[in-house]
């Protein structure tokens, strides 16, 4: 007989409340730098922020942030993320900025 399981009696959730703060100071780290560059004349080849490269630096599997998206904190740190995501797109285009996917230096 196979039995549906009980709502938590799955495995314990890896998420912790410090992961929100981490995403979200990843975001702020990468756009300061992004800042800096800028300032610095650099216009090509900035480093784009996204959450599969904060996913490679923390060491977690890539389907983490879907799994405890269900947490209002870190929920709110995946909207900055996309919020962040797309100023960054729309600056890209008014200042004729350049971005790139390698990881970021944060």
């Amino acid at each position: 007989m196979i039995r549906a399981s009980r709502p938590g009696a799955g495995r314990p959730s890896s998420y912790k409340p410090e992961r929100a703060l981490s995403l979200r100071g990843y975001f702020e780290g990468t756009v300061k730098r992004i800042d800096e560059l800028v300032a610095a004349g650099q216009r090509e080849g900035l480093p784009f922020p996204v959450v599969a490269a904060w996913c490679r630096k923390e060491g977690l599997e890539r389907r983490a942030p879907e799994r405890w998206s269900k947490e209002p904190d870190f929920r709110a740190a995946l909207d900055y993320a996309k919020r962040v995501q797309h100023e960054l797109n729309e600056r890209a285009v008014g200042a004729g900025l350049k971005f790139t996917l390698k990881e970021s230096v944060t």
